[in-house]
This record gives structure tokens, C-alpha cells and sequence, in this order.
């Protein structure tokens, strides 16, 4: 599957959740970040280029940090 795609389907997901509720749940943030490590992992074993993924990863990091900055 595509990062990019992962990206974007749990920022969907995640924006959906905190404009109907209010609050936004990590657990989909969570998910993406995890696939996009396992997408790391491989990329490294396979000695291929993975800066752009790991810049995926900290952009959902981030958004994960404001998210619980402004819930809590």
C-alpha cells in the first residue's frame, strides 16, 4: 500500500472524528505510524531509501502531539 495513501486516510479519519466529536482518538494515528515503521523496517532490510518515510512518520507524530496538546 502506499505511505502517501496511509497518510492521508487516517488524517481523513482522524479530522472527521474531531469535527463530529470534538476530540480526536490517537488510535488511528497510532495505526498509520505503525505501518509506516513496518514500511521503514522493510525498506531498510531491502537497503532501500526511507527518508521520505520517516518523514511521513514524523508528520503524524506531530499532529498526534497537537492533538493530545489541545485535549488535554
Amino acid at each position: 500500500m502506499d505511505c502517501n495513501r496511509i497518510v492521508i486516510d487516517a488524517l481523513k479519519k482522524a479530522i472527521e472524528e474531531w469535527v463530529s466529536t470534538g476530540s480526536m482518538s490517537a488510535d488511528e494515528l497510532n495505526s498509520a505510524i505503525l505501518a509506516i515503521e513496518k514500511h521503514i523496517d522493510k525498506a531498510i532490510v531491502d537497503n532501500e531509501e526511507y527518508s521520505a518515510l520517516e518523514l511521513l512518520k514524523s508528520d503524524l507524530m506531530q499532529i498526534k502531539r497537537l492533538a493530545y496538546a489541545k485535549s488535554n
